[in-house]
């Protein structure tokens, strides 16, 4: 098994990020798109929190939030905009499965907002 740390989160965030961000209705579902920007998501965050050797508690977007903000000043907006995204699909919750089907709109707000993670975990891997 291979040992990750920030750097190869960073790796993995921009190869999700990548692939969801060529997301057209050719190749995948909104569905698909989501849990790959999702996974996009997740690695950013966890560069972030490996930087600064945290763990979160889990990997729901809730305990993604709550992590980076343990170990940086994360923006009020931002915060907002993944938390409203959690909405779609909350697959690693134990407390509630839930999917719910996201539109291109979605899709949208997600790239937007991974773009801003990737800046953010450039920054914070960078120091």
């Amino acid at each position: 098994m291979k040992e990750l740390n920030y750097k190869q989160w960073m790796v993995e965030g921009a190869q999700y990020q990548k692939a969801g961000c060529s997301y057209n209705k050719d190749k995948f579902t909104p569905v698909i798109a989501y849990n790959v920007l999702s996974m996009s998501l997740e690695s950013y965050c966890m560069a972030i929190m490996d930087k600064h050797n945290y763990l979160p508690e889990n990997h729901t977007f809730y305990d993604l939030v709550d992590g980076l903000e343990r170990v940086i000043s994360l923006d009020i907006e931002l915060k907002g905009r993944i938390l409203e995204l959690a909405q779609y699909q909350e697959i690693c919750s134990v407390a509630a499965f839930k999917i719910a089907s996201p539109d291109d709109m979605v899709i949208s707000e997600f790239r937007e907002v991974i773009s801003i993670v990737a800046a953010l975990a450039e920054k914070e891997c960078a120091a």
